[in-house]
């Protein structure tokens, strides 16, 4: 998995560390974060965004495995960010999250045959 917050940081010649400062986080989160370990939180989301001059507003694409979005047509991908965002008002993170990989698990299945890169 590598996060587009990953590409972004790197590009801008940003640690870990620095970003993690910026944005008023722990490092081990920001790290726990790029690597998947860590779901960023909406409020996180929009700190990390901000701490790369990252327009609010796109804040959710910081956060697309560049490595599986190759595999899934982007408009899906979009949707799903979007609708992500939507449900996260309303319903309990956990049960989106455990939703959220399932629709991932079926879309792995259907474009590589359940076979990760």
């Amino acid at each position: 998995m590598k996060l587009k917050l990953k590409e972004v940081r790197e590009a801008a010649g940003i640690s870990q560390s620095a970003l993690a400062r910026r944005a008023d986080m722990h490092a081990s989160s920001v790290s726990s974060i790029e690597k998947g370990r860590l779901e960023a939180w909406p409020g996180q989301r929009l700190k990390l965004a901000e701490a790369l001059g990252w327009p609010a507003e796109d804040a959710d694409e910081l956060f697309i495995d560049v490595d599986r979005q190759a595999l899934v047509p982007s408009a899906l991908v979009d949707r799903l960010i979007h609708i992500q965002g939507l449900i996260y008002q309303y319903v309990d993170p956990a049960y989106i999250a455990a939703e959220i990989d399932e629709m991932i698990a079926h879309i792995d299945e259907s474009t590589c045959g359940g076979n990760r890169g």
